[in-house]
């Protein structure tokens, strides 16, 4: 058996407001998809959750939860 110390988002914004980035941010895809990958942390899914529902590695994941 394992100990996983779970990585929690940081919340510095107002889920509203990540929202409204999302709809503004149409011309960046890569921003677009690390303002989804935060919501879904948002919304209480744990980083392997929001990888798979992403489509990205659990490293990019980390990465994206550091930055």
């Amino acid at each position: 058996m394992t100990n996983k110390i779970q990585k929690r988002v940081k919340r510095h914004v107002k889920k509203l407001k990540i929202t409204k980035w999302i709809n503004s941010c149409d011309t960046n895809p890569s921003v677009v998809k690390k303002l989804l990958f935060i919501r879904h942390l948002y919304n209480d899914k744990t980083v392997e959750e929001a990888n798979e529902l992403m489509e990205i590695s659990l490293s990019t994941g980390h990465r994206w939860l550091d930055e």
